[in-house]
């Protein structure tokens, strides 16, 4: 199974997993300011799921590098420690 197909059965299980829990908590009959607790909670959880889905490549993909030997690819272009890091996180968030 290739890569994006791997984090998306993760995230959707994840996010499966956590609505599931919060709607067997006794979530599915509440209403916050007149929406079901069931529509409320879904956008939230998805965003969740994004979020740490792009830390969690990011943050894999350095330790990757470094356990290859080729992050010295990334450390040899003349740039500095702010512009690398707003290059990995900008990669992790695209």
């Amino acid at each position: 199974m290739e890569t994006l197909g791997r984090v998306a059965v993760v995230g959707a299980g994840a996010v499966g997993l956590y609505y599931g829990g919060l709607l067997a908590l006794g979530g599915a009959v509440r209403e916050i300011a007149g929406v079901r607790f069931a529509e409320f909670l879904a956008p939230g959880l998805v965003m969740m799921a994004m979020a740490q889905n792009a830390f969690a490549n990011s943050s894999s993909s350095l330790v990757i590098a470094k356990v290859q030997g080729n992050i010295v690819d990334s450390l040899m272009p003349p740039l500095s420690a702010g512009e690398l890091t707003l290059g990995f996180a900008l990669g992790g968030v695209a």
